[in-house]
């Protein structure tokens, strides 16, 4: 129910700033920025601000060192900080504002959240001293330090030990770090976050002592450790001393080799846990002894995300893939990939009926893998779908000329889709055989991507056909969504937007932009691949004859005019449309990157590189 009162007939407030309560002023001040540079602007506009500037310990809290700190301005906000514990954040190299570092380590006891990252690998005496001297950090929750850098000389990157106790952490990431003794480190019951990535080779002991004092992390959330050269195959663990607690959502493992007991067993261990990604160059064993217990462990997971990396690349000449094919097929054939949202398989073997069984699949990647099914079909049965990503996907049905790729499905199997992209790249380790050879994948891929719900296609460097070019612009162009991006080549976009013009009717806009992260030389624009972008122009302008009614402009950007003279002037379909009574001028003042075609007896001009024309009635 709406009032007749009027705005001017509410009384006026006249509270002032000195009416508000402290803890009030306070929230704003430290809402709008913590830097000491803004709090003493802050502290300038009334004397109210200025005593809550200067009486608050914590806006002071967040401390910043980097190159540019001066001394006498971190002993001023460690003074005015009081006893409020310290947020610290040191960056740069190990040798930058080491004064300013021991001034606030000497009150290392209120720090409760210290981030450290060294750009040149080294700690630094000054950083050195407080992290490896073993003392107690009574305040500290959260611990990064990032000191993984290259050594140019061998090629190794650095490692350094820290030796501390922290028993309140609740988050740690260690990277290029590595503890003297985990269980030294305190680690206990509020941790919820651990991530631990070695710089170098680290051996099974410290790997297991790792593993096992986190078994008693009850809170124990998200575990990642990456450990790059490192075989963990050797590992003396069983699920009965690696059963992590329940909370365990998110599991990600990394190293050279890995032993399918490990797998197994963590899998065993964490009963509940959601994401686990698995990254390896090599599997030991044979998946064959483990299937009786992965049988009776997989039905029972509540996975969401599941990743599985191999280090190389095709050929699939190594363990990884032949196990991860046999491996995901277990969660087709058990019911473990019901939960399943996101998949993630990069250089691996993708098994029939895994996708098609994971009913509440939305985000699907796909990098490097090779395809034994009819994927086509795989996919229209994921419903959910939503994202879509393809790259150096190999299938092992061929194309030939009697295929029609008119006749392949043109329905809406994705009704949800918003994403999708494919690429097919030449690399080292596809023969020219296979990279040449047509595939009915590919062409199917083509027209699930053209559903009308998509907001985003890219498809470059596929060899499509030009009917399915064709199908996809035109389905680009005439279905509901607002804005839809289409990548038909490497540098090209084409996007559609949908408005309504001034007579209120319904119509489209497209345009054809260059992507800005193709970079060329300094100081010149990138060049195109004139050959493919040339061919795909003139696509794109002899499908505009089909949908000439809803399309209200046509914007070519950037310096597009040598390739698109040949292009322009050749298609019939342009010079029809050009010619036509419904062309007009766009006054450039609307745009100024934007130059419109003059109707000048039959011809046309461009200036700045740039051409557009309108379409509509007058």
């Amino acid at each position: 129910m709406t009032s007749d009162l009027s705005l001017s007939a509410l009384p006026l407030s006249r509270l002032s700033l000195e009416s508000l309560p402290i803890e009030v002023l306070a929230s704003i001040i430290a809402a709008s920025s913590s830097h000491p540079r803004s709090l003493y602007q802050v502290g300038q506009v009334c004397r109210a601000l200025y005593q809550v500037v200067l009486s608050e310990g914590l806006l002071w809290s967040n401390i910043v060192i980097n190159h540019s700190t001066r001394l006498d301005s971190t002993r001023r906000q460690l003074e005015l900080s009081g006893a409020s514990q310290l947020n610290v954040t040191i960056e740069g190299s190990h040798d930058d504002r080491g004064d300013s570092v021991r001034e606030v380590f000497k009150q290392f006891e209120r720090i409760a959240h210290l981030d450290i990252i060294v750009a040149n690998g080294n700690l630094g005496s000054h950083l050195h001293a407080p992290l490896t001297d073993g003392r107690l950090w009574p305040a500290l929750e959260t611990l990064i330090v990032q000191t993984e850098e290259f050594d140019d000389e061998s090629g190794m990157p650095y490692t350094s030990e820290v030796d501390l106790r922290a028993p309140r952490l609740r988050g740690i990431q260690l990277f290029g770090v590595t503890p003297r003794d985990w269980r030294h480190f305190g680690l206990g019951q509020p941790l919820q976050h651990a991530k631990w990535r070695a710089g170098l080779p680290r051996d099974a002991a410290t790997v297991e002592s790792f593993l096992r004092c986190l078994v008693d992390c009850s809170a124990l959330r998200a575990l990642g450790f990456s450990l790059p050269g490192t075989n963990l195959d050797q590992l003396d663990l069983n699920c009965c001393t690696l059963r992590f607690p329940n909370t365990l959502k998110r599991l990600e493992v990394d190293a050279n080799l890995i032993s399918l007991s490990l797998i197994v067993n963590l899998l065993a261990g964490c009963c509940d846990v959601q994401d686990i990604a698995v990254c390896a160059r090599a599997v030991t064993e044979d998946l064959g002894p483990h299937v009786p217990q992965l049988l009776g462990i997989i039905p029972y997971t509540r996975l969401q995300t599941l990743a599985v990396i191999c280090g190389r690349a095709l050929p699939l000449d190594t363990s990884v893939p032949r196990l991860s094919s046999a491996f995901l097929s277990l969660f087709a054939v058990t019911g473990g990939s019901k939960h399943l949202t996101v998949i993630h398989l990069r250089n691996a073997i993708l098994p029939g009926g895994l996708i098609s069984a994971c009913s509440a699949l939305q985000n699907l990647h796909l990098q490097g893998v090779e395809v034994r099914s009819d994927f086509s079909e795989d996919l229209a049965a994921c419903r959910e779908l939503t994202r879509v990503e393809l790259a150096l996907v190999l299938t092992g049905t061929r194309d030939d000329d009697q295929v029609n790729t008119r006749s392949l499905p043109v329905s809406n199997p994705l009704p949800l889709l918003q994403s999708a992209s494919a690429h097919w790249l030449p690399t080292a380790s596809w023969t020219v055989d296979k990279f040449h050879a047509a595939n009915t994948m590919v062409q199917t891929f083509a027209v699930l991507f053209s559903n009308p719900s998509a907001r985003s296609i890219a498809l470059p460097s596929l060899p499509l056909r030009i009917e399915v070019v064709k199908q996809i612009l035109l389905s680009a162009a005439t279905t509901k969504p607002t804005s839809r991006r289409l990548r038909l080549s490497s540098s090209l976009d084409v996007h559609f937007r949908r408005r309504r013009s001034d007579s209120g009717v319904e119509v489209v806009q497209l345009s054809v932009e260059k992507d800005p992260s193709v970079q060329g030389r300094p100081g010149r624009q990138p060049r195109l691949r004139c050959c493919v972008e040339s061919d795909i122009l003139g696509e794109i302008i002899g499908t505009l004859d089909g949908v000439s009614d809803e399309i209200l402009s046509v914007i070519f950007h950037d310096d597009l005019l040598s390739l698109l003279s040949a292009s322009l002037e050749a298609s019939g379909s342009y010079q029809r449309l050009l010619r036509g009574p419904s062309v007009r001028v766009c006054p450039s003042s609307e745009d100024p990157y934007f130059v419109c075609i003059e109707q000048c007896s039959g011809t046309y001009s461009y200036v700045n590189g740039s051409i557009g024309y309108w379409l509509g009635e007058m």
